[in-house]
């Protein structure tokens, strides 16, 4: 199989398993940004703080990165349990870092996780389609898929949860208008 092969049969994988409950999650995203876009009080005010494009591009950078930096080098019939714990670590350090200086209270740290869970997934998903003769790859990819998803939208909750309206640099006028994203 050539690889341009290979990788169409990847980008098949990627939008049938993967394309369909990220792309339902993206779009509860949307109306949930919509929602929130009409409170003022949701907006982090600092100029230094990421949008939702932002909070995207960076979540995808950290999980194409995390695949590269914890398991692009090592044995693919096999991943070692602590480069699995490494992974997990720095994943939740960078989703909570990263979800903290977002300018959506809400919507945010999901961004940020859905981001995660797409950069990392498809760097599987391309690595993993080259070595995996079986083609159970695909399954794995699955597994990450909701597996690394349900974590990651309990962090993005948690974060949240920690940020809390009225907090330090979110705008606390108590009434409802108009802010752009």
């Amino acid at each position: 199989m050539s690889t341009a092969q290979t990788l169409l049969g990847v980008l098949e994988v990627i939008l049938l398993f993967g394309g369909i409950p990220m792309g339902v999650s993206a779009l509860v995203l949307v109306f949930m940004h919509l929602s929130e876009r009409d409170n003022a009080d949701e907006l982090r005010t600092d100029s230094r703080s990421l949008g939702n494009l932002g909070a995207a591009v960076c979540g995808i950078a950290v999980g194409v990165s995390l695949w590269l930096l914890w398991f692009s080098w090592g044995d693919p019939a096999g991943y070692a349990s602590w480069a699995i714990v490494g992974a997990v670590v720095t994943a939740l350090t960078a989703v909570i870092g990263i979800s903290a200086v977002t300018r959506w209270r809400q919507t945010g740290p999901f961004v940020v996780s859905l981001g995660g869970l797409f950069g990392f997934s498809s760097a599987f998903a391309v690595d993993a389609s080259f070595y995996d003769i079986t083609g159970l790859w695909g399954v794995g990819y699955l597994m990450i898929i909701f597996i690394a998803g349900f974590i990651l939208a309990a962090i993005a909750t948690g974060v949240v949860l920690a940020r809390g309206r009225g907090t330090r640099g979110y705008r606390d006028t108590g009434g409802s208008g108009s802010v752009g994203s």
